[in-house]
């Protein structure tokens, strides 16, 4: 025995060019049926070929109902299996990770730099694409004394070109970012190319 059903448009249409007697026995059998499954006497032969189409329809709930599907999966379907805990919204920070003990000075910084991106990206939300370029150009300036002023805006020049649509530049295009790491990068290949 069910609480409820769905009563679809198409039962409706069906039943619309039938007379109202025809349509009030049909109302009931569709509703006896639908809620406890007893099969209807129906002697006209309009309202046989109105409940040949119904009927399946009827069937497939029931079918859906009695294998426990109350707007889930059906009782054996693997996702009826899958859990209903509220899946976490960050994965990275409640997953339980075990510390890596072979991390090295560099990889640290790594985490810190990738922190660092994450907040880059906050701040280019609300600045222009100059604006970025500027910022940027501020974190090349504490190596002016370590490399060449030409090599530094080589550098400048090559990370700060912009996409075709203008809305960013290829540094922010990178996953991952080291300034230190680049510019020794930089600054060996440019060696090798002059040297």
């Amino acid at each position: 025995m069910r609480d409820s059903f769905i009563f679809y448009r198409s039962f409706s249409e069906a039943l619309a060019e039938a007379d109202d007697a025809t349509q009030l026995r049909l109302y009931k059998a569709i509703t006896v049926y639908a809620l406890s499954k007893e099969e209807p006497t129906l002697k006209d032969a309009t309202e046989r070929i109105i409940w040949r189409l119904v009927k399946p329809v009827l069937d497939a709930n029931w079918q859906r109902f009695e294998n426990g599907c109350k707007g889930g999966a059906p009782i054996g379907n693997l996702n009826a299996k899958k859990t209903t805990e509220k899946q976490p919204t960050n994965n990275r920070e409640t997953t339980n990770k075990q510390p890596n003990i072979y991390l090295d000075e560099d990889e640290d910084k790594d985490e810190e730099n990738n922190k660092e991106t994450s907040i880059d990206a906050k701040k280019k939300v609300s600045l222009n694409i100059e604006q970025r370029k500027e910022e940027f150009k501020k974190t090349i300036e504490p190596f002016k004394g370590e490399y060449p002023s030409e090599m530094l805006n080589d550098f400048f020049e090559y990370w700060t070109e912009p996409n075709p649509s203008n809305t960013q530049f290829r540094r922010e295009r990178e996953k991952s970012w080291k300034i230190e790491s680049r510019l020794r990068r930089w600054a060996n290949n440019d060696r090798r190319a002059h040297g």
